[in-house]
């Protein structure tokens, strides 16, 4: 009887962890009270649902232990429309290379990507397959299908044809269907038959390698024992947006003539990297930007973040929203980010101190005066 037990308790695990998988994040944290800690433990904490990369790198790492074939459910936006045609035999364009490192892998040459819409026929879909298959070094293959221009019969196609191949032990094959976020429903069904692992994804990633820890946030955000706000990820990663917000804003910077002054007429890129090199200093033994992180993640409380977080799943849930979670968390958290920044460095040029701060035309005098 014991035995009988375990056995069953086994399969219900695997059975949970399976359905788990298709859940959406924003509709999990709504129902948190009604979910037990371990299995909000296990979907924030073990399993990836916010980028395509990390995603990746779990089934790798996994040996392929569960499944070589995996249908990947993501909504479409902009990283899943940008996602590049790629593979090894493509010319070196640096702005698909970047992307492709950003959103896939961090390695190009072990992944083969390509886009349904532009492989006109089966037997154009089959010689790709079939030419990946024999291909030893490139350990990934991505075919990427906008279900709102295909049908379901195709994907049915391909699913037949594809797990028909012996694949070597180190390979995966991943069918990413993005669908429209006016749909509330996936529109091609969740098939547990055969060889296939299904998977939904709340967003691709970010194109600029800049995304926040969503699980760390959430995790946070659900109240796990153990899980704190990791302030220092979550602001590296809204950092590089947040100074140049800071940086646009020209009116910081016309109080003065002089030649040399931050206050003068730069370019963008000129006052990023000024404002960065000012946050740089230090005051106290810690970097004004510290100082500043600091008083930020003050203002975020664990209620703060409990009820941003729940503001955003729950217009999503009731359709008031067409983001995706990540993207609308993102947005405030950036929102926010930017422009408490952009105060902050507001007061601190009130008297053009950006000009005391900034030392590159600073003479050995000014730096006893002021101390720095």
């Amino acid at each position: 009887r014991a035995l009988k037990q375990i056995i069953l308790s086994s399969i219900t695990r695997c059975v949970v962890v399976r359905l788990l998988q298709l859940v959406r994040p924003d509709a999990l944290y709504l129902r948190r009270h009604a979910v037990p800690g371990e299995v909000l433990r296990l979907y924030f904490g073990e399993q990836e649902h916010f980028s395509l990369k990390r995603l990746i790198g779990k089934l790798s790492e996994s040996n392929n232990t569960t499944s070589q074939f995996h249908i990947v459910y993501a909504r479409s936006d902009s990283c899943a429309h940008s996602l590049p045609t790629w593979s090894n035999n493509d010319g070196i364009d640096p702005s698909i290379l970047h992307r492709v490192r950003s959103l896939v892998h961090d390695d190009p040459s072990a992944v083969e990507i390509h886009h349904l819409d532009l492989l006109k026929s089966e037997s154009e879909i089959r010689t790709t397959f079939d030419g990946w298959v024999s291909t030893e070094l490139v350990k990934t293959f991505i075919l990427v299908v906008d279900m709102k221009m295909q049908s379901t019969n195709i994907v049915n196609f391909i699913r037949s044809y594809v797990e028909q191949a012996t694949l070597s032990s180190d390979k995966l094959f991943i069918l990413l269907l993005h669908f429209p976020l006016s749909c509330d429903q996936s529109i091609y069904p969740a098939l547990f038959l055969g060889k296939w692992c299904c998977i939904f994804l709340d967003g691709i990633g970010d194109a600029d390698g800049n995304s926040v820890d969503f699980n760390n946030v959430l995790q946070s955000a659900c109240s796990l024992t153990g899980q704190k706000l990791n302030a220092d990820t979550l602001l590296g990663a809204l950092k590089p947006k947040a100074l140049q917000y800071v940086a646009s804003q020209v009116p910081f910077y016309s109080c003065s003539k002089q030649p040399h002054s931050i206050n003068h007429s730069m370019t963008l890129t000129e006052r990023m990297n000024c404002i960065e090199k000012i946050l740089s200093n230090e005051v106290e033994q810690a970097t004004l930007e510290t100082i500043l992180c600091r008083k930020f993640i003050l203002m975020w409380t664990d209620e703060r973040i409990r009820e941003v977080v729940y503001r955003s799943a729950y217009a999503l849930a009731s359709g008031k929203s067409k983001l995706s979670f990540s993207s609308a968390l993102t947005s405030t958290l950036q929102s926010s980010f930017n422009k408490f920044l952009a105060k902050s460095v507001l007061e601190i040029n009130v008297c053009a101190n950006l000009d005391v701060l900034d030392r590159s035309s600073a003479d050995a005098e000014t730096e006893r005066i002021f101390a720095l």
